[in-house]
């Protein structure tokens, strides 16, 4: 374009729309998520989100472009506050090593990894999706509760109910 002015005049325009576009995009999101969370009486359990940049790892440019101009900061406060505003809780938990410790006897190997999709344990055996397996050493870690699976079905243990009385557990 010829004229500086009407090209800066439009470039602020739509860098404006699409501003909007992603605080609307971002307050949808969260609203979504809250109104599952009351409907089945949860609070959210996540992990630091800053860890999501892709730090020199080369995926697509299209990619790369969603994941550096994605409003982390912008999208946790929105969660936090809706959470806290209809009485829910949103707790942050450490992700480390999440998805290479077995839920069930806690080994922590870089092995457990098959691949991208498949954990198994190479202690015990344990065999289930890696990203569930991420989820449930993240719920785990929450609240000092631990997780039992017992015939293909998911149990929270809560440590604080347990008769220890709520300390560490010789059974964790």
């Amino acid at each position: 374009m010829k004229n500086p002015r009407l090209r800066n005049k439009l470039l602020a325009k739509y860098d404006y729309r699409e501003r909007k576009r992603v605080e609307d995009r971002v307050k949808k999101i969260t609203t979504l998520l809250v109104v599952i969370a009351k409907e089945h009486n949860a609070d959210l359990v996540r992990e630091n989100l800053k860890d999501l940049r892709l730090n020199g790892r080369k995926k697509s440019e299209q990619l790369n472009y969603r994941l550096s101009t994605f409003p982390y900061r912008r999208f946790i406060e929105h969660l936090d506050y809706k959470f806290y505003e209809r009485g829910l809780s949103a707790l942050e938990t450490n992700a480390k090593k999440s998805s290479i410790t077995c839920p069930i006897c806690g080994y922590v190997d870089k092995r457990n990894r098959l691949d991208k999709e498949t954990f198994k344990c190479r202690r015990c055996g344990f065999t289930f999706n890696a990203q569930f397996v991420a989820y449930l050493n993240l719920f785990s870690r929450s609240n000092d509760s631990k997780v039992a699976i017992r015939g293909g079905r998911l149990i929270p243990i809560s440590c604080k109910a347990a008769p220890c009385g709520g300390g560490q557990c010789s059974s964790r």
